[in-house]
């Protein structure tokens, strides 16, 4: 039986038997060059786990790379930018359908939590274009300061070279 096998079974007797995990829980696995591909190229994801997340196996005494990002070429940085932006404006896009149902429909405190999460993907969405970071949170004014900390000094650059 593999690790995630043994794992996945515990995981079901301790919600299913013993009642000692009331949450649903689901594990992602990552071989460690995965990790360490993500944590040089500066995938949020990694970023975050390295900083904040708790090993629960290591099969081996390798350490992880320290996450910071290697230097990108332009190519691999516009890759990385239009794979973000393609997957969060997908996203952005999806919510707002669904808010604008949601009004026509007399679900107004359904229509207000998506168009809130449609604000939420937009601003990821910017600040991962531009910084190829975003913090977990769902706070808007928190998320408009790190827009406006991050991005901003963007949009005049993108408007001094307009001729704006």
């Amino acid at each position: 039986m593999t690790y995630r096998a043994k794992l996945e079974a515990r995981l079901y007797a301790e919600q299913t038997i013993t009642k000692a995990i009331r949450t649903p829980i689901n594990f992602i696995v990552h071989t460690l060059q995965e990790v360490n591909d993500g944590l040089a190229h500066g995938r949020y994801f990694f970023m975050d786990v390295a900083k904040d997340g708790i090993a629960l196996y290591e099969c081996d005494d390798n350490e992880l790379h320290k996450p910071k990002p290697k230097p990108k070429t332009p190519a691999q940085a516009l890759a990385i930018a239009q794979e973000y932006f393609d997957e969060w404006m997908q996203a952005a896009v999806g919510r707002e359908k669904l808010a604008k149902f949601a009004v026509q429909e007399g679900l107004y405190k359904h229509a207000a939590f998506e168009f809130h999460q449609t604000a939420e993907s937009l601003y990821h969405c910017v600040l991962l274009v531009c910084t190829f970071y975003t913090p977990h949170v769902h706070n808007l004014g928190f998320l408009r300061e790190q827009r406006n900390t991050h991005a901003k000094p963007m949009e005049s650059t993108r408007t001094q070279s307009a001729g704006l």
